[in-house]
């Protein structure tokens, strides 16, 4: 990412760069350490507690989670298309973890 940020603000003439402030600097140790290197240390310690599946299928419902949060805490409006797909990808994911317990309800006798 940041290489990529480098030659796109190379590329658009960019050229001025003065030294970041003891106030940046700590903003992105505290960005850097929490909200990316203990996030993903937590995030790699639960799922390999869990089954593979399981994992995946928590991690399909981020983008649905991102429009959650986006709705209620930044006030963005859902569009049509964006609800259509929050509602399958939570249809994909309820209908897995419900599909074994389904089944076998259908196989034991009543």
């Amino acid at each position: 990412q940041m290489a990529v940020s480098f030659v796109v603000f190379s590329a658009a003439g960019s050229t001025s760069f003065s030294a970041p402030s003891g106030g940046v600097w700590f903003g992105v140790v505290i960005t850097g350490v929490f909200a990316s290197a203990l996030a993903f240390w937590i995030q790699a310690w639960v799922q390999a507690k869990m089954s593979a599946t399981r994992a995946a299928l928590i991690m399909a419902m981020e983008p649905a989670w991102a429009l959650f949060f986006a709705v209620l805490l930044a006030g963005q409006h859902l569009n049509l298309v964006q609800a259509v797909g929050a509602l399958l990808v939570l249809a994909a994911v309820v209908g897995h973890e419900a599909a074994p317990q389904l089944a076998a309800a259908r196989r034991s006798p009543a």
